[in-house]
């Protein structure tokens, strides 16, 4: 086992200090949007919510697909890392119990091995657990970072939507049928 699964203090800190920066950037961002933004403002408004610079823009399929994905990939991250921080507390309680078998061993006293092989197995099976959680919460976490930068380069070279000429209602009425076609283009 190259490292352990233990969560520490200075994680924590780092992960705290790292939603502070984005709270800032994004704080920054707002209070000077226009500059960064133009006239639109649709950057600003993909910077907060993903999706919605495609919204404000009139693009409105590329929002639903943007915002749905990030709202998917949030939840994802959140459950991920909650399910992953209970397997590295269930791998914390197995080891510390395997730790007390061995230590009694080396104080001489008499230890089952039925025991000893359980505890172990408990460690392994814990082990292997929160691995399988670090690598779903990181495909969630991959997955956010990646439609969040999509979606802020899509909306920094899409210009807004203008209803073209040729989209409007077509009705085509017969004697048999009555059809509306509109065409639609994202």
């Amino acid at each position: 086992m190259a490292y352990q699964h233990t969560r520490s203090e200075n994680s924590g800190q780092r992960g705290r200090r790292l939603v502070v920066v984005g709270l800032l950037v994004v704080l920054t961002t707002v209070v000077h949007g226009q500059a960064f933004a133009g006239e639109t403002g649709a950057l600003v408004r993909s910077l907060l919510i993903p999706g919605l610079g495609q919204a404000h823009q009139g693009h409105y399929t590329r929002a639903s697909v943007y915002a749905g994905t990030a709202i998917i990939s949030g939840f994802g991250i959140l459950l991920s890392q909650v399910h992953y921080n209970q397997s590295v507390d269930r791998y914390d309680i197995a080891k510390s119990v395997y730790a007390g078998y061995v230590e009694d061993l080396e104080n001489g006293e008499i230890v089952n091995v039925g025991d000893l092989n359980a505890s172990y197995d408990e460690v392994i099976a814990a082990w292997n657990e929160a691995e399988d959680r670090l690598v779903w919460r990181n495909v969630f976490l991959v997955t956010f970072i990646a439609t969040y930068t999509v979606n802020l380069v899509d909306v920094l070279i899409s210009k807004p939507y203008k209803l073209d000429p040729d989209e409007r209602l077509a009705i085509d009425v017969n004697r048999e049928r009555f059809l509306v076609v509109k065409t639609i283009k994202f």
